[in-house]
């Protein structure tokens, strides 16, 4: 969490993206203190509508992005970060095969 990544912009439209009625946001990571405590604050100002957490994990996050209908990775410096561009492309590609499957009763490989 850094200004290359957009989260000085972040402060700025926070409250006006939450008056948004369907909008909900899940940020995880970690980075500079300033961003963690500000998230914090929005999570804790808006809990029904922002989750924050914070910290790194091994782990691969792909089965948490299946339920995001947006990724969205900024940068100042790079196009675009590849973890979300292959996940958000993977995960599309996955949902349009089960809505398939549902709608047909048919499973597509």
């Amino acid at each position: 969490m850094t200004d290359q990544k957009g989260f000085d912009l972040i402060a700025y439209v926070m409250d006006e993206l939450m008056s948004t009625e369907r909008l909900q946001l899940v940020v995880a990571g970690t980075g500079e203190a300033r961003y963690e405590e500000m998230l914090r604050y929005f999570a804790e100002k808006y809990p029904q509508k922002i989750h924050v957490t914070i910290g790194y994990s091994e782990e691969p996050c792909t089965p948490h992005l299946r339920l995001l209908r947006c990724v969205l990775m900024p940068s100042l410096f790079e196009p675009c970060g590849l973890s979300g561009d292959e996940s958000s492309l993977r995960n599309r590609a996955d949902r349009a095969r089960d809505r398939r499957a549902e709608r047909y009763g048919d499973a597509v490989q």
